[in-house]
């Protein structure tokens, strides 16, 4: 049975779902991983360590990192198949008023794509966001299948709104409708 549900960041199983999914399909772990858990991954901090930081500064860095996530509002909702997520989509929006939204990750596990998932959750968020944020933002890499895949949905570049932003590597694509 598929079904999609509401995903809680206090829910221990829903955040451990999330960053396993994340860690075993090696997608977006660090951000992932921050977001979630409210921390840094090891790897960041042996980095940090490593180029001679503190524990003190690591921490304070990590505060920091987070208050910027403490911005915004976070919605997720996590693909069930059969009692087990097997994929997760995320977005956020400012906590001031407003009616834009940003679409940040969509992950189904790769042993459970071409069966309509993606879509699914797509559809999901879709819906969402025209109740509620109907401007609709995402970043990506910018890989085929996915401007294939956003370009259904109406999304594409906004030469008005997207700007080069040398600190972000990923295209910024808005829903047109």
């Amino acid at each position: 049975m598929i079904e999609i549900i509401k995903g809680d960041l206090t829910n221990k199983q829903h955040t451990n779902d999330v960053v396993g999914l994340s860690l075993k399909n090696k997608f977006y772990t660090d951000q992932i991983w921050n977001m979630v858990l409210r921390k840094f991954t090891p790897q960041v901090i042996k980095r940090l360590r490593e180029l001679g930081w503190s524990d003190a500064r690591i921490e304070a860095e990590r505060v920091k990192k987070m208050e910027k996530y403490d911005k915004y509002e976070w919605e997720f909702r996590l693909l069930m198949k059969d009692g087990k997520t097997i994929g997760f989509i995320f977005w956020d929006y400012p906590k001031k008023e407003g009616k834009g939204v940003c679409l940040e990750f969509l992950l189904v596990d790769p042993a459970h794509r071409e069966n309509g998932y993606g879509k699914l959750l797509m559809d999901d968020f879709i819906v969402w966001a025209d109740a509620t944020r109907p401007d609709i933002k995402i970043q990506f890499d910018g890989n085929n299948m996915l401007r294939k895949f956003y370009t259904k949905y109406g999304f594409k570049e906004h030469p008005e709104k997207t700007k080069s932003n040398p600190f972000c590597p990923f295209l910024e694509w808005y829903r047109i409708k």
